[in-house]
C-alpha cells in the first residue's frame, strides 16, 4: 500500500522552513564579515563616517614664538669645581662693552676699557678662584635644579664689536673663560663679522639679543616693540642658529612695557645696567649687573664686587 503524499499544508510549511533557515545563514555571513578584523570595509566605512561627521576644532593663533633654534647651551657639569645646588645664590654679572683704548671723538670714553685693564681683571677673578658661566647655567641653577661651580660669576659684553673678539677672546681663552655676547644684528660686518661671532659660539660662549640702539626705545610703539625685541632673537637664531634667551636693554633703558615686550617674545630674562648682583628673588626681567668702566683695572673690580656683596 503506497504512502499518501503530504499535504498541500505541510508542503508549504517546510518550504517556509527552509527559506527560514537560508535567511538566517546569509544575516550570519553577514554580521560575521562587518564584525571582523579581516574584511576591514564595513569597520572603516563607519570610521570614515564617524570622522566626516565630528566638526573639526577651531583653529587658533598664539602669540607663543616659535621653539628656538639650535641645541640648548650645556649645563654646569656635576664634577665641576665645587659643584652645588643653587637655587638661591646671587651672582655678579659684570658688564663689558668696548675692550680697547679710547679713540679720540667716541661718544662714551668710559665704556672703552684698555685690553692691559681687562687683561688684569681676568687674572685676579682666575687668582681668586672665580668660575665663570654663561646666563643660561645660572638660569638652570636657579629653576631648572642645575650646579654652580664654587665662586660663580657672569661676563658679558653689550652690543658687540670686533674688539671683543680681537682683545677680549685672547684673554678669556687663555683662562678656558666662557662670557655671554649680546649681538645687535643690525650691525654691520665690519662691526663684527660673522664668522668671529661664529668662533666665540664654537669655543663656549653664550650668544644674547641687544636690539638696535637706533632712538629710544622706550618712546618706541608696541608694534615697534614687538619688531625689534622679537625680530631681534629670530633674525640671530636664523643667523647663527642657536638659542637666543636672554636680552640686555639698549643703553640699560626698560620699563615694564618694555620688559612684558621681552618675556613676549621668548626670551627667559633680561639683564640692566642696574648695579648690583643678579638674584633668582628678583623679576627675571630686571637683572642687575655690575658696569665696568674705562679706569677701573683690577682694583677697580675689586671695590665694585666687594661693595656688591661678593667675597
Amino acid at each position: 500500500m503506497s504512502e499518501r503524499p503530504p499535504s498541500r499544508h505541510a508542503r508549504t510549511v517546510a518550504v517556509a522552513a527552509l527559506v527560514t533557515a537560508f535567511v538566517m545563514f546569509l544575516l550570519a555571513v553577514v554580521l560575521a564579515m562587518s564584525s571582523g578584523d579581516g574584511g576591514g570595509g564595513g569597520s572603516r566605512a563607519a570610521t570614515t563616517s564617524k570622522t566626516s561627521t565630528t566638526p573639526k576644532r577651531p583653529t587658533t593663533t598664539t602669540t607663543q614664538p616659535a621653539a628656538p633654534a639650535g641645541p640648548a647651551e650645556p649645563g654646569v657639569p656635576a664634577n665641576a669645581p665645587g659643584a652645588h645646588r643653587a637655587a638661591s645664590e646671587s651672582v655678579p654679572i659684570l658688564a663689558y662693552d668696548v675692550i680697547n683704548q679710547p679713540k679720540s671723538g667716541v661718544a662714551d670714553p668710559s665704556i672703552w676699557v684698555p685690553t692691559e685693564e681687562f687683561t688684569a681683571q681676568m687674572t685676579y677673578l682666575a687668582d681668586q678662584g672665580f668660575h665663570p658661566v654663561t646666563l643660561r647655567q645660572l638660569w638652570a641653577a636657579w629653576k631648572e635644579n642645575g650646579v654652580l661651580p664654587s665662586k660663580p660669576i657672569v661676563i658679558s659684553f653689550d652690543t658687540g664689536y670686533h674688539s671683543v673678539w680681537s682683545n677680549a677672546f685672547p684673554v678669556l681663552r687663555e683662562h678656558s673663560f666662557p662670557a655671554t655676547l649680546f649681538l645687535d644684528p643690525a650691525q654691520t660686518q665690519s662691526d663684527f663679522p660673522d664668522t668671529e661671532v661664529k668662533e666665540l659660539i664654537q669655543a663656549g660662549w653664550e650668544l644674547g639679543a641687544q636690539p638696535s640702539g637706533q632712538g629710544d626705545i622706550l618712546s618706541a610703539t608696541d608694534e615697534q616693540l614687538a619688531q625689534a625685541i622679537g625680530g631681534a632673537r629670530r633674525e640671530l637664531q636664523r643667523q647663527f642658529g642657536r638659542r637666543v634667551e636672554f636680552l640686555s636693554y639698549p643703553a640699560g633703558k626698560f620699563d615694564q612695557r618694555v620688559s612684558s615686550a621681552v618675556q613676549s617674545a621668548g626670551f627667559l630674562g633680561a639683564v640692566t645696567l642696574q648695579e648690583g648682583l643678579a638674584s633668582p628673588q628678583d623679576p627675571p626681567y630686571e637683572l642687575k649687573r655690575i658696569p665696568i668702566r674705562n679706569g677701573d683695572g683690577a682694583d677697580g673690580l675689586t671695590r665694585k664686587l666687594q661693595s656688591a656683596g661678593v667675597k
